[in-house]
């Protein structure tokens, strides 16, 4: 498994691949929906309301899950005076089997290697307990967190995009 996603990694971020991808440096999809980071507040949940189940958290921060679904968030998303500042993306099944965790890495990946994004850097870190392992991956704005969750939460890939 761990030569497997290694080799997609890899294959997605070689130079020339054809990869091509669902976001520039501004922007993410979010199922079909398109989010690009300084959209108003309204545009965005009216872009979402339509399909996703939207849940306020505290004014500035936002659970987007599949509408009648019971397999978790699809991601979320965050405003900062009431323009968005932060979108995260969620990929694949919580617990998946090694195929569909290397497929959701491969996706993952391709999604933010296209464009006009350049350059990536990688790291990792054994956060403990609870927490578990994570390999991050940084790519402009946009960063993808690999997590081996501790504590049997199984493991999980998110992608964030931040203007932070």
């Amino acid at each position: 498994m761990r030569k497997q996603a290694l080799l997609i990694l890899f294959l997605a971020l070689a130079p020339g691949s054809g990869v091509q991808g669902q976001v520039t440096n501004s922007e993410i999809v979010l199922g079909a929906i398109t989010l690009r980071l300084g959209m108003s507040q309204n545009e965005a949940l009216a872009a979402l309301g339509p399909v996703y189940d939207l849940r306020d958290l505290d004014g500035y921060n936002w659970l987007v899950s599949r509408r009648g679904s019971s397999m978790g968030d699809v991601g979320n998303i965050v405003f900062r005076d009431r323009t968005l500042t932060l979108v995260g993306k969620n990929w694949g099944p919580p617990s998946p089997t090694a195929n569909q965790f290397a497929r959701a890495l491969y996706d993952a990946v391709r999604s933010i290697t296209s464009g006009d994004l350049q350059a990536c850097r990688v790291s990792s870190r054994d956060r403990g307990g609870e927490y578990g392992q994570e390999v991050n991956i940084f790519c402009g704005d946009h960063q993808l967190t690999v997590r081996a969750g501790g504590y049997g939460l199984g493991s999980q890939i998110s992608h964030t995009l931040s203007s932070n």
